[in-house]
């Protein structure tokens, strides 16, 4: 999930790299990868963007049992998802559409597990927002996700491992 590493390869390395991959950092909960877009346009580096939907977490079903994310982050999309519940609207989509609309994300990848998910995703990638989704979205962003800043929980997993690394080694 870190950043600083791109930086520091890409000032180091002889090897010339073409494209990086970032995810769950161009979304609707963390904007933190505009930080590192002009460097990367500077070093003539593609950008691959993945996870539009914050591994799950901005999704109807909401994420995973497993996902690192803090309580706090979780309810937060959580409050999202009601809104959109309430509205009608689908959080997916707009998590999605969020992404690509952005144009300075030239790929955007998005996974799914299930067929049916794959086709929405789909008909998201071609259907524009309405005005009504577009409304929901912005109040989600300036009400839910604006107050709070970027979202993520870099290093968690890291930890988490070193811990249990360090248990297994006393």
């Amino acid at each position: 999930y870190a950043l600083e590493p791109f930086r520091y390869v890409l000032d180091r390395t002889k090897v010339k790299v073409d494209v990086v991959l970032s995810y769950c950092r161009a979304t609707l909960i963390d904007s933190s990868l505009d930080g590192l877009k002009p460097y990367l346009n500077e070093k003539g580096v593609g950008l691959i963007n993945a996870a539009a939907t914050s591994m799950g977490l901005l999704t109807h079903e909401g994420p995973p049992i497993w996902h690192p994310a803090s309580a706090d982050i979780k309810a937060a999309c959580a409050e999202a998802r009601g809104m959109c519940s309430e509205a009608s609207v689908d959080l997916t989509r707009l998590a999605i559409r969020t992404s690509l609309d952005d144009p300075s994300l030239p790929t955007t990848l998005v996974s799914a597990a299930k067929v049916a998910y794959i086709q929405a995703n789909l008909r998201h990638a071609v259907e524009p927002l309405s005005a009504s989704e577009r409304e929901v979205l912005e109040r989600i962003k300036n009400n839910v996700f604006g107050p709070r800043g970027n979202m993520q929980w870099e290093g968690v997993e890291v930890n988490g491992y070193w811990v249990k690394l360090g248990k297994k080694l006393q």
